[in-house]
């Protein structure tokens, strides 16, 4: 008698774990029914070497799917991870995994329990959840709003009536053509201050010229009061519910809900 591993009922084989469930033949449950024949076959009449043959063949080419299955999965899986890891730097809205819609820019990747998932300012978004991506047009957009995120909510020293004070950076906007540093004692201009706490003098400076020209720009996002498109100049750069936002057309835009600066 020869088993058939593809007519054994309406079984089904389980080529990627060579398990099998309750409608299920794999590769082991397939090689205990051969040993199982072999040790109950009639003395007077075993099987044939043709018969044997058969069935190892059958057995060989069981083998041969699973292994190839097994390395469908690992291919697939890398190049999910790859796909994912393509995609930092961009916008995107899609599903969180507590199934609240999101927005956001994804700036990390992480594979958990086998799934590849995208880190949002907002939350992290499965691979497979994402329904839209949204490319920044070049990679000095995505520097100008880091540069300008990490001024935002920092302390500093400005000169106020000729007196230095420690302040907090709650706002950056142009007025009369010059960069006005919002603070809790008030608007003070770029030229009086003084320094940046935990920014080299560098850092400092590529970040605020980063802000003037962000400030000069105009930018598509989604906006966090009506969950709609906003589009328009950035008037000015905020520290607003203790993250970093555009208001773009009177509307606050979260950084990281920012699809494109232009």
């Amino acid at each position: 008698m020869i088993v058939d591993v593809t007519a054994v009922g309406t079984n089904t084989v389980n080529y990627a774990s060579g398990t099998s469930g309750t409608a299920e033949l794999g590769k082991q449950e397939f090689l205990q029914l051969l040993v199982t024949q072999l040790s109950h076959q009639d003395p007077m009449d075993p099987i044939s070497n043709q018969d044997f043959i058969a069935q190892m063949a059958q057995f060989s080419s069981l083998e041969s799917m699973t292994t190839m299955a097994e390395a469908y999965d690992e291919t697939a899986q890398l190049s999910k991870a790859a796909q994912g890891f393509g995609l930092v730097g961009s916008s995107i809205e899609g599903v969180d995994e507590n199934g609240r819609r999101v927005a956001g820019v994804v700036w990390g990747t992480e594979l958990v329990n086998g799934q590849v998932m995208l880190k949002t300012g907002s939350g992290m978004v499965p691979l497979d959840s994402v329904l839209k991506v949204t490319s920044f047009d070049n990679i000095r957009s995505y520097q100008m709003l880091s540069d300008v995120a990490q001024l935002l909510g920092q302390e500093a020293k400005v000169l106020i009536n000729g007196e230095e004070r420690s302040v907090v950076i709650s706002g950056l906007r142009v007025e009369n053509e010059e960069l006005m540093i919002d603070t809790g004692s008030g608007a003070v201009p770029l030229s009086d201050l003084v320094s940046v706490s935990g920014m080299s003098d560098d850092e400092s400076i590529r970040a605020l010229e980063s802000a003037e020209q962000l400030l000069l720009m105009s930018a598509d996002g989604l906006g966090s009061q009506s969950g709609g498109a906003v589009s328009g100049p950035v008037t000015s750069a905020v520290w607003y519910m203790s993250e970093p936002t555009l208001i773009i057309a009177g509307e606050t835009v979260p950084f990281t809900h920012v699809f494109r600066v232009h």
